[in-house]
């Protein structure tokens, strides 16, 4: 998301304005996990309507409610809450078209981040293994990304049948 902090997926929907010196993230419906990308890398969870505003190198805060000052450089859009707008596509039944699964180098950037921001990631895309190219260009870089080993190639660390039954026939 920024040099500063990431937003790990999940179930949220939040506002973020990134600067040189300021990253500020509102959640403004679910939660949201956020990453400290600098000095230990903390998580935070964050739940709707609580606010994480970091200046320049100063202690990150996090609010109950946004800074007003910070909510004014909002578009007007985005202060806009759907709910308010539901009744416009209350009748409207519209279908949403699949996307094509992502490549590689779409999620290079996010597979190649610190530990601290991809280490759920061998879980939630390896679903896209099944995709010859994302397979061919994942196993090629393995060194930048040790932790899909085992999800590559899981017969490398499975048990030995012997093991399994204690040596016994």
């Amino acid at each position: 998301m920024s040099p500063q902090i990431d937003a790990l997926p999940g179930q949220g929907v939040a506002v973020v304005r990134v600067a040189p010196e300021l990253s500020w993230l509102f959640v403004e419906a679910g939660s949201v996990t956020l990453v400290e990308r600098a000095g230990a890398s903390a998580r935070l969870s964050l739940a709707a309507g609580q606010s994480y505003l970091r200046q320049g190198a100063s202690k990150a805060e996090v609010a109950p409610r946004p800074h007003p000052e910070l909510v004014k450089g909002v578009p007007r859009g985005f202060r806009d809450t759907i709910g308010a707008r539901a009744h416009l596509f209350k009748d409207k039944d519209v279908a949403p078209k699949p996307l094509p699964p992502p490549t590689y180098e779409a999620l290079q950037a996010w597979l190649s981040a610190e530990p601290a921001v991809r280490r759920d990631f061998a879980r939630r895309f390896a679903p896209l293994l099944r995709e010859p190219g994302f397979r061919a260009a994942l196993a090629a870089r393995l060194r930048s990304h040790p932790e899909w080993e085992r999800v590559l190639y899981p017969e490398r660390f499975a048990k030995p049948a012997s093991a399994a039954s204690g040596g016994k026939r």
